[in-house]
């Protein structure tokens, strides 16, 4: 285990600070850290905010009582005032590039990026400007010139982490969105149950949307459509008297021959069949 210091605050104790050394935006800290089995860190009550890019294996933490795992191109963020416990994996420990922040204007500017109650931010694509932050802080000629050029890199590095968390958020809200739409529907021949109804509802482009829900969910939204107006349609051919051609009409297949390949291609079946087979197995009826 042993860590590379860019900047390590010259002050006396190093979470010994008096009014005197809190300027509004203060580097306490920053370097990076080559961690093996023997690398623990607690820190109860922290009066620092701590920000850690991770560049190799994972590793194991607690803020408070949230329990979370860090591993390779993730970003961690331990807040000021929580307890902070963390420790690497022994088998793949992790090699991390890191700074702590101190000051009112640290504070603020976490709380106005809605930063606060984060902890992790998972595969960002962010070590550049980690390593500029080190490398600035490093190649500073004096501490106030420091604090006034780290204070950019660190807006960017927020800048940067808030539009991945709002791209991530975007994707999953387009997806689910979408599919909640689809199980939402009853009758599948009004009109605004068609696919491409769907689709526009979801306030983008047909194929941005299908890119997102099968990178999501595995599969198309036309597919996940269709599995669930085969599902619908068993629980019409074994919970009601409807005829094929009805079925048929109210999940808006283009005809009975349609409906009918297509159930038998995901059930191994045909719809007749698959009644008849539902009510061979029902009890007999009573004398």
């Amino acid at each position: 285990m042993h860590e590379e210091f860019s900047y390590y605050s010259p002050y006396e104790g190093m979470f010994r600070l008096t009014p005197k050394d809190i300027r509004p935006f203060n580097v306490q800290l920053a370097g990076m850290a080559f961690c093996d089995e023997s690398y623990i860190i607690y820190r109860p009550d922290s009066p620092i905010w701590c920000f850690e890019y991770i560049m190799e294996g994972k590793g194991y933490l607690t803020q408070d009582s949230e329990h979370f795992v860090a591993k390779k191109g993730d970003v961690y963020i331990l807040r000021k005032n929580a307890t902070h416990y963390y420790y690497s994996d022994a088998k793949d420990p992790w090699i991390k590039i890191y700074f702590c922040l101190y000051g009112d204007l640290v504070d603020k500017i976490m709380e106005g990026y809605g930063f606060t109650p984060l902890y992790l931010i998972e595969n960002v694509p962010i070590f550049d400007l980690f390593r500029e932050f080190n490398e600035t802080a490093k190649n500073s000629r004096t501490i106030d010139e420091m604090n006034d050029l780290c204070l950019i890199v660190f807006i960017r590095i927020l800048q940067r982490l808030y539009l991945h968390i709002n791209s991530q958020t975007g994707k999953e809200n387009i997806a689910l969105r979408l599919k909640k739409e689809i199980d939402n529907i009853v009758d599948f021949s009004v009109e605004k149950s068609s696919f491409n109804s769907i689709i526009e509802r979801t306030g983008c482009s047909k194929s941005h949307a299908i890119r997102i829900f099968k990178s999501e969910y595995g599969l198309t939204p036309y597919q996940y459509l269709l599995g669930k107006k085969i599902a619908l349609a068993k629980m019409m051919l074994t919970n009601s008297f409807l005829s094929v051609v009805e079925i048929t009409e109210k999940l808006d297949f283009c005809d009975t021959h349609h409906f009918s390949s297509t159930f038998r291609r995901m059930t191994g079946c045909s719809p007749i069949s698959y009644r008849k087979n539902f009510r061979k197995r029902l009890p007999e009826k009573a004398p």
